[in-house]
């Protein structure tokens, strides 16, 4: 794609107008090596009176390369923002469309038609041309933005680093002190998606970031509970989960929300209610560690709003409640505390490590779940600092509390300002225990899917699938459908997969359905139809079309769901040559939920979805030999258990290894015979099981008596 740089880097002065520089004075180039990759470093030096302003522009092999600025005063000054370069592309005739981050996890698909600031990153895509581009940071160093516009077959590009918000409002700089903008990336990929997981990928080899392991997947007690959560449906879940025998298939935490602190909602001190969970934190933490689980805590900390120490006689007019450390928030013109902690406030910030240090520390919890970040707060006590570097030092604080395994996830937060210090960022609001319920996580998942494992675990709420009819035939929850399109969604994401269900309520089908999600494979399936689908305005809403590749040593195959999120049936297609197969490959489809072979495709495959569900497909090049197709432990229809198998020809045997599988319980196992051949036998670890054929399908039907097997299916002679 052509570019042009159309603007010189340039430096903007607090209350005034962009410092625009002349022409570089100096040139040099070299070679570089970093976690980016191999590549060649361009410095261009632009001298000013005002101060040295150096361009870094670094091309790395393949489809991206990274711009960075650094400036360095010859006197005392004051910068709103840094521009860090602009360009125009020429992304050619045809429909733009744009994927922009607007305000926390408000990450939106639409048609590019007039000027859009991004947060953090910018995407965007020619559907014509399938010219594309990617702008976005590459650290949390800095507070970055992208703006774009479009004219007639170009769009302008422009990326900033800002100092705006609470505190200074601007970056301070002494004569002879030097400012770094933070590295932005520009990546001009062949394929949009690819491109997005190669950028998601930049970022977290260039921050050193280790995804946490194992990834959270287990149960957390806001949807099931509230705030009037007791450390009796503590218990009585840990039993639940016991007897569900979930460690087994996954769970592997057990995350308290709101209501296990004294106070409402933003608590003061951060004790545990003793009306509620009278003894304490600690026992409940040990109790879940011996069966196998970490505990997660959750806490807001921006805020004190104790109720309760509040005194009887305190007055009904009084708006603010009584506050357990008003030394430590911003006051008010009448130098009364507000209640919103002050994050410059150094010892703030001690408390704040101390809090955390306890919780984890002391009363044994493992998980961390920080949640209304992005309000509630203010700057008062320090304003020298801008309003980026203020927050991330709070957050920082957080996690200088925590033991070195502990899972932080962060949560209605200023997300690009966590990167690198959380393991798992909440990627939605709230979510429902109903179909309407599910929106929050569709307007997010699909255009964040590539920072998942890469920036952090997304963390897209609770998973729901319980549902039933009332006596008044009203339906309360899901419907069996409902329940398998969001499973499927959560299981095909990889990543948190935490339930907010009441597990001692799940009937059999539910808790069947519940364990296929476990554990979460760290895997992402890519939104096929990303950039056809304008964000809450397309007729199918959201990303309908969902790929995960599959690769094993016997083989690749693709796990595909195909949704329908509107109330009406609608008809969804099986892009089959953006899924790598040609228009020679002979494919076979095998729909999970319905336990059937489809008819074998070239080019397309379409499918009628009914209303509110999905149909999940698992699709193999046929090799004209009895192969696998598919696993029911997991949705990912084999990923996670099946290691290997082989035909041979000559003993008319398939023979293969599993692994992850839970004794006791009963797995399905399909595969594709073709004409000529019948499978007369199935052994799982030389014990007969059960066979059912049906044309072209065989399906295997065993109870493991370990979790590891071999197995064989027998065509006879």
């Amino acid at each position: 794609m052509p570019i042009l740089f159309s603007g010189r880097p340039g430096i903007f002065l607090s209350g005034s107008a962009r410092i625009e520089f002349g022409r570089a004075a100096a040139a040099k180039s070299r070679e570089v090596q970093t976690g980016l990759g191999s590549g060649k470093l361009v410095e261009l030096t632009f001298p000013s009176k005002i101060g040295t302003l150096t361009a870094e522009y670094a091309l790395y092999d393949g489809e991206l390369f990274t711009a960075e600025l650094t400036f360095t005063p010859a006197a005392d000054i004051r910068i709103s923002q840094m521009g860090i370069f602009s360009a125009q592309l020429d992304l050619g005739q045809g429909e733009v469309r744009s994927l922009t981050h607007d305000r926390m996890w408000e990450a939106t698909v639409d048609i590019l038609a007039q000027s859009k600031r991004s947060q953090f990153f910018t995407v965007i895509h020619n559907r014509d041309s399938k010219v594309s581009a990617i702008v976005g940071a590459l650290t949390a160093t800095a507070e970055t933005s992208v703006e774009i516009e479009r004219g007639k077959t170009v769009a302008h590009v422009a990326a900033f680093t800002q100092y705006s918000g609470p505190g200074a409002g601007e970056l301070r700089l002494r004569a002879g002190q030097t400012a770094r903008s933070g590295p932005v990336a520009i990546v001009l990929p062949a394929d949009i998606l690819t491109g997005l997981e190669a950028y998601g990928a930049a970022v977290r080899q260039f921050n050193h970031i280790q995804p946490y392991r194992p990834i959270p997947a287990g149960w957390c007690s806001w949807d099931a509970y509230g705030n009037g959560v007791t450390e009796k449906d503590i218990l009585n879940t840990l039993d639940a989960i016991r007897k569900l025998r979930l460690r087994e298939f996954g769970f592997n935490t057990l995350q308290i929300d709101d209501g296990w602190q004294r106070g409402w909602r933003c608590s003061g001190d951060w004790r545990y209610n003793p009306e509620r969970f009278p003894h304490g934190i600690k026992p409940l933490a040990e109790a879940a560690q011996r069966d196998g689980l970490g505990l997660g805590l959750w806490i807001g900390p921006f805020s004190d709003e104790d109720t309760w120490n509040k005194p009887k006689d305190w007055p009904k007019g009084r708006r603010k409640d009584p506050i357990d450390f008003p030394e430590l928030t911003v006051h008010n013109d009448r130098g009364e505390p507000t209640g919103a902690y002050d994050l410059s406030n150094p010892k703030y910030r001690e408390h704040l490590t101390k809090i955390i240090h306890q919780m984890t520390a002391d009363w044994g919890a493992s998980y961390i779940k920080a949640d209304f970040l992005a309000w509630g707060y203010g700057v008062q006590v320090d304003k020298s600092l801008p309003h980026h570097d203020i927050f991330r030092s709070a957050i920082r604080s957080m996690r200088d509390g925590m033991p070195a395994k502990t899972y932080f996830m962060t949560c209605i937060n200023h997300e690009w300002k966590s990167l690198g210090l959380a393991d798992g960022q909440r990627i939605g609001n709230d979510v429902g225990q109903d179909w309407k319920g599910l929106e929050p996580t569709l307007r997010c998942a699909a255009p964040l899917f590539f920072t998942n494992g890469n920036f952090w675990w997304n963390d897209p709420d609770q998973l729901h699938i319980s549902g039933s009819m009332d006596r008044q035939g009203k339906l309360r929850g899901l419907t069996l459908d409902q329940a398998r399109a969001w499973a499927t969604l959560v299981a095909l994401y990889g990543g948190v997969t935490m339930t907010g269900d009441r597990l001692t309520d799940l009937p059999p089908e539910r808790v069947k359905l519940l364990t296929q999600t476990l554990p979460p494979t760290g895997q992402t399936a890519r939104p096929v139809d990303l950039f056809d689908a304008l964000t809450r305005k397309s007729p199918q809403l959201h990303s309908s079309v969902w790929d995960l590749p599959v690769a094993k040593p016997f083989g690749n195959y693709h796990v595909v769901a195909l949704f329908n999120w509107t109330t009406t049936e609608a008809e969804r297609t099986v892009p089959l040559a953006e899924l790598g197969f040609s228009p020679a490959d002979r494919v076979v489809i095998y729909d999970f939920w319905r336990d059937e072979l489809v008819t074998s495709a070239k080019g397309g495959a379409s499918f009628s979805v009914p209303a509110t569900s999905c149909r999940l497909l698992v699709l193999h090049r046929a090799t004209g030999q009895p192969q696998f197709l598919s696993s029911d432990r997991h949705l990912s229809a084999g990923l996670i258990d099946v290691i290997e198998y082989h035909y041979d020809a000559n003993t008319r045997t398939l023979a293969g290894k599993s692994t992850g599988l839970v004794p006791g319980v009963p797995f399905r196992y399909s595969f594709f015979i073709p004409d000529g051949l019948n499978a007369v036998s199935a052994t799982i670890d030389g014990k007969a099981a059960q066979i059912q054929t049906k044309a072209n399908l065989l399906t295997v039907i065993f109870t493991p008596s370990r979790p590891d097997i071999d197995w064989q299916v027998d065509m006879g002679q």
